[in-house]
């Protein structure tokens, strides 16, 4: 029973409290950089801007992987990591 107590005891330490913490603040924003990045990628491209955002923000990394995934082609050449021949 003393096994337990001590993962009782580290999960309710304030250290590991903190870092939880620390972590859930971190991919919050996250997020919200993802949607918002997501919203002026969109617009900038001349799609349909909220519809994307609202995508990142329901689906989170899943919209944003979709995103990616719809839009490479052109961000590749955007980049100029393909050369357009």
């Amino acid at each position: 029973m003393d096994i337990f107590k001590k993962i009782y005891d580290f999960l309710t330490s304030p250290l590991f409290i903190a870092f939880l913490r620390f972590n859930l603040y971190f991919l919050f924003a996250l997020w919200l950089s993802l949607v918002i990045w997501t919203y002026r990628d969109a617009k900038r491209r001349g799609s349909f801007a909220f519809f994307w955002a609202l995508t990142v923000l329901v689906f989170n990394f899943f919209g944003w992987i979709i995103l990616a995934s719809i839009s490479t082609p052109s961000t590749v050449l955007m980049l100029g990591l393909l050369k357009n021949e």
